[in-house]
């Protein structure tokens, strides 16, 4: 999505969202989770809960992966495809800052 300019303001090229990807990566300050062994069947039963339709879908694998990580709440400036997710708190960056 950071290289799309149809969905962002100032995108970047494929060479720089592949640098940053790599720094966030290798970068032992930051702590990273990984979906657990039972992540897609609870993403699955979920998604038929909520009756999820297209690529929310993804959104959805990433809230409850990180919700099976201990995460309870994101900041976000992705809101509306969030908000939906009855086990994850969604807060916008305007309102975190």
């Amino acid at each position: 999505m950071v290289t799309r300019p149809r969905l962002v303001e100032n995108p970047l090229s494929p060479a720089q969202a592949a640098q940053m990807t790599r720094k966030l990566y290798g970068s032992r300050r930051l702590r990273k989770i990984y979906p657990k062994r039972g992540t897609v069947i609870r993403t699955i039963r979920e998604g038929a809960s909520l009756g999820i339709k297209g690529p929310l879908w993804y959104d959805l694998y990433l809230a409850v992966t990180m919700a099976d990580a201990g995460v309870r709440r994101i900041i976000t400036e992705n809101v509306d495809d969030f908000k939906g997710f009855p086990f994850i708190t969604v807060i916008s960056i305007k309102e975190a800052v």
